[in-house]
């Protein structure tokens, strides 16, 4: 998986720097869109059959708690970004580094069991701060554009742009150096993985990097977010699903079939998903929407996410749990 994530993020970045023309239009769109109506939206959408799987009981009428639960949260979300749409967007950032951070790096489990919990969380903190904000101050202007695109959304430019581009520079600098510093903290200090893994991470690291700075913020996140991040957190759902399967049985499953499982799960919610998005395209292109789409998709971003998040973490609770009751 490492090796496929690395040529496809080589291949989008050469392709970015060596032909800007072209990628900067139906390339780009190409990209992103379809990345994110696939991989994207396909590894959040079996949240509720994890649900299932996290809760003390398993019965028919647990679909219908994890369901009300569920919706539950985005209404409740949906409601504080209405009346305080700053407050729910910083803890919405801030919730979306820890993620983007623990993903990273919880295909190595055993930093669970090594690593205490508040060194871990700003690990996780600084790796998930990396991703998303380096990007944003590398093109500071192209953000503030996507930011005034958000129209509906009062949504203040942030003090943090209005800085020197060499300001801002040596912030995205820090940032990168406190990355690498936290692999080789949990390398040298922790003994948390091996040296081929660092390696990996290095390079991992490195190359990301290198796309932040010569693509646009649009093309950086969607590599992340969609050849690295999605990819990463469906393989670490599957293995999830089965790690849990055999601690309450005694017989451990095939991977495979906790892959047919989600998928099972998951593609009901991811067609209604894309379905919606085609209809949201269609109506703009009609007219038929009062607000900006992109305020429109941001919004929804949040709302959708939020869920996901709690539930990744949940699992990673119970994970955690069962690995400290291992013998």
């Amino acid at each position: 998986m490492w090796f496929i994530q690395v040529c496809a993020t080589t291949l989008v970045t050469g392709a970015a720097i060596g032909f800007p023309n072209i990628w900067g239009g139906t390339l780009e769109r190409a990209f992103l869109f379809g990345g994110f109506l696939t991989i994207g939206l396909f590894h959040g959408s079996a949240d509720l059959l994890l649900l299932r799987h996290l809760s003390a009981s398993q019965k028919e009428h647990s679909k219908i708690r994890s369901l009300i639960g569920y919706l539950g949260v985005i209404t409740g979300v949906a409601l504080f970004f209405w009346c305080v749409p700053q407050v729910v967007l910083g803890f919405f950032l801030l919730a979306s580094a820890f993620h983007f951070g623990e993903s990273q790096f919880w295909k190595d489990r055993v930093i669970q069991s090594i690593v205490p919990i508040r060194e871990r969380t700003l690990i996780y903190l600084l790796w998930g701060t990396w991703v998303i904000l380096t990007p944003i101050l590398l093109r500071p202007e192209e953000t503030l554009t996507l930011l005034n695109q958000l129209g509906s959304f009062p949504i203040y430019e942030p003090m943090l742009l209005s800085r020197s581009p060499h300001q801002l520079f040596t912030i995205a600098s820090i940032l990168f150096l406190a990355a690498i510093g936290s692999l080789l903290w949990l390398y040298f200090k922790r003994k948390a993985f091996s040296q081929g893994v660092l390696t990996q991470e290095l390079i991992s690291l490195v190359l990301l990097q290198m796309t932040f700075v010569y693509t646009s913020v649009l093309t950086s996140f969607g590599v992340y977010f969609i050849l690295w991040h999605s990819t990463i957190s469906l393989q670490d759902q599957v293995q999830a699903l089965n790690q849990l399967n055999a601690n309450m049985e005694s017989t451990r499953l095939k991977p495979y079939h906790w892959l047919k499982t989600y998928v099972r799960a998951a593609f009901p919610y991811w067609s209604l998903s894309v379905m919606g998005a085609i209809g949201i395209w269609k109506a703009d292109s009609a007219g038929l929407i009062p607000v900006p789409i992109t305020a429109l998709v941001f919004g929804g971003a949040i709302l959708l996410t939020t869920p996901h998040l709690f539930t990744i973490r949940a699992l990673h609770n119970r994970l955690h749990h069962e690995i400290k009751m291992m013998p």
